[in-house]
Formats: C-alpha cells, structure tokens, sequence
C-alpha cells in the first residue's frame, strides 16, 4: 500500500515509536504523524534529511502508518467525503467519533413544529376546532419516523431549519441521543394518533400529551436544552457525547454564568413588580380599546 503525500506516491512499512508531530497531507485528508526529526520542515519531502535514525524510510511512513491506524488526528468540522448512503443516523464528520447533528437546524426545527402546535391548541381552547390538531399530528409522527427510520437529511422540518441557518456555523451534538429524544416524540404523536384522529375523542389524556410535546419543542427551540436527550443515560450504559453547549462535560462555571444573589433579587422584585401591576392597574387595562381613528376624530370635534 502507498501514501499519497504532495501528488506522490510513497510506500510506507509498519510503525516504530514516534514523538514529535508533524503536519502531513495523507490521501487527501489531513493527519498529524509524529516523527523524532522532522524530515518535512517548510515543505520538504526527503526521509534522507533525518540524520538521526538509521532507518527515515521506515521512521516517516511507519508513522503514517500508526496515524492512520489508530493515533490520526482529524480536522474537527470538516465533514468527511464520501457517499451518504440513504438510510442511516447522523453525519459522519471528521473529529468526531459518533455521528452527529446540526443542532441549530434542529432548534430551527423544532421552532416551527411549536408554532404550528400551539396555533392548533388555541384553536382547541377558544373555537373548539380540532382539525388543525389532527393534520400537525400526522406531519409531526411522519417527520419523526423519516428521522429515526429512514435519514434525518430528508426530514422536511430538519431541511426547512437547514436552510434558515445554512449562513450560521453549524454546532455539531452527538446523533444517539437526539434519536433517543425523537423515538419518544413518536411514541408521544402514536398515542396522539390513536385518541385524536382514529378513535376522534378527546380527554385528558391526549390534553396531557400534546402539553408535554409544546413543552420538548419549547426547551429545545428556546434555550437549546434537549429533554429527551437528559433521561438518555438511564436506559443507555455509553457515556452521552458532544451535548449541546457541552453540558454533558461537568467542569467550574466561569463567571459569566454565575448568577450572583443580587441578580436572584433582581428577578424576584420584578416578579413582585408584576404583581403589583396587574392589581393595581386590572381594571383600568381591563378596559376594551377604542378604535384609534374614531378617537382622533372625537377629539377634533370636541376642540
């Protein structure tokens, strides 16, 4: 087997100890391969320039060939160049050992799907029309099983959250648990499915339900926090990998996120604040507004 370094082609022979890294081009993809010598300074290609082992030939390549094996270091954010096959889980990108999702397409997502959800629950609550209800919970279980089952690349709602954030730089998270999380919306949709649209009733149950689902969509779309995603570790031994703002790391706080007690104070004086506001001022906001024009007509006359 030959490496391809610089446009050409060199055969490489099994690893012997390396120390220190050096910048290679290997097969089109860029590696870190140690060697005690550094033969490749500013560009140079010539295994004779190391002076210090006996054997450069068998030095440079074994340590192209320990790289590749095992100890290569990727590029992290460059997705890899190969053919996505049609039915898998994540993307496969370079630096990271799992397949991975856009977390931002998935917020954009999720965004839309809360929208929609909520306009069908006020439907619900103030005209009583479940329609709209019915037709978000066949899109939302049929986005989810493309997701899980098929590919989340032809999710509609992940395409759309795509291209709103295609201009922002991706933030990758790790693809096992978002499919965790996903196989509990559909769970969460099915028995939706079977209350709402196929036995057409209405209950508690599916009141509860459908406030758990606005409740996932919210925390995911407004703060970026993947409840689905927080129970993975319960049914699954494998640590969680790449969450979203690393939180699966435990490390200190720095101090633009502590929050002080005099913040605390802050929060709670406002929500005093509220309070105050809605009794003293109930009545007299209570009050139905007047058309804006027939006021300024009004006041004309008056004057």
């Amino acid at each position: 087997m030959n490496i391809l370094f610089n446009g050409k082609s060199y055969p490489f022979r099994r690893f012997v100890q390396c120390n220190t890294a050096v910048a290679s081009k290997i097969n089109s993809f860029e590696f870190i391969c140690a060697h005690p010598c550094n033969p490749w300074q500013k560009g140079a290609l010539d295994p004779t320039l190391c002076h210090a082992n006996p054997e450069p030939y068998l030095t440079v390549y074994s340590c192209c060939f320990k790289a590749i094996q095992s100890t290569f270091i990727r590029y992290p954010g460059q997705p890899m160049k190969k053919k996505h096959p049609t039915i898998q889980f994540g993307e496969t990108v370079e630096g990271y050992n799992i397949p991975v999702l856009n977390e931002r397409e998935v917020r954009a997502a999720a965004g839309i799907l809360f929208v929609f959800m909520l306009i069908a629950l006020m439907m619900i609550i103030f005209k009583g029309n479940f329609l709209m209800i019915k037709y978000i919970i066949i899109l939302f279980l049929t986005d989810m099983l493309i997701r899980v089952y098929i590919n989340p690349r032809f999710s509609p709602m992940l395409i759309v959250g795509r291209l709103i954030v295609s201009r922002q730089n991706p933030e990758y998270v790790g693809a096992p648990q978002k499919k965790f999380a996903w196989k509990i919306g559909i769970a969460f949709s099915s028995f939706m499915l079977v209350l709402m649209i196929i036995l057409n009733s209405f209950s508690i149950l599916s009141g509860l339900t459908c406030l758990m689902c606005l409740l996932f969509l919210f925390f995911e779309s407004a703060f970026g926090i993947c409840l689905g995603c927080l129970v993975y570790g319960v049914f699954y031994k494998e640590k969680v990998q790449y969450c979203p703002g690393e939180i699966c790391d435990v490390k200190n706080k720095q101090d633009i996120q502590k929050t002080s007690a005099a913040q605390v104070l802050i929060v709670a004086g406002f929500v005093l604040y509220i309070v105050m506001a809605v009794t003293l001022f109930n009545d007299s906001l209570g009050e139905k507004p007047r058309n804006l024009w027939k006021l300024i007509e009004t006041t004309m006359k008056g004057s």
